[in-house]
């Protein structure tokens, strides 16, 4: 996934994008966010089996956007590059595997940045999105971290 990407669109205009199941009792007010990051609670589509419906949903749920391991103990101290994770090693990484079989979602974006290296230290941004303005999703895998000393869990996704 890219390091930067923006998201301009509510979450109804999300839930009719990507036919989503009841949103009434989804209590979340999206914001547009201009600079979606890392270390950012992000709205990300999954799937849930175990909705009303007997075929299950796709549902709108919030996640912090860091991949934590099952190693990780602190997420504020935790140093490794979990925003992307490489295609061909997927498979074969015990840090993604699990996820990449079991826990993929879907992360709704109007745009999204990648950077290209003109020389030494200058960036250029070069931004994407549709012809027609309509939202689109990456892909993303996500799972449940909990503390190793039992505190706090979170959902997060990369």
């Amino acid at each position: 996934m890219c390091g930067r990407y923006q998201r301009r669109s509510d979450k109804q205009r999300i839930a009719e994008a990507f036919k989503l199941g009841n949103l009434d009792g989804l209590f979340l007010e999206l914001v547009p966010d201009y600079n979606a990051s890392p270390g950012t609670m992000q709205p990300v589509i999954v799937w849930d089996a175990g909705s009303y419906a007997s075929e299950g949903m796709r549902t709108l749920q919030m996640m912090y956007w860091k991949f934590l391991p099952t190693f990780c103990v602190d997420p504020k101290r935790f140093k490794l590059s979990t925003t992307n994770a490489n295609a061909d090693k997927l498979l074969e990484s015990g840090m993604w595997k699990d996820s990449f079989l079991r826990r993929r979602c879907l992360i709704p974006v109007d745009n999204f940045i990648e950077w290209d290296r003109t020389s030494g230290k200058t960036k250029l941004p070069w931004m994407f999105a549709m012809k027609d303005d309509e939202p689109f999703a990456l892909g993303g895998l996500w799972r449940h971290w909990r503390s190793p000393d039992g505190g706090g869990g979170m959902d997060n996704s990369s």
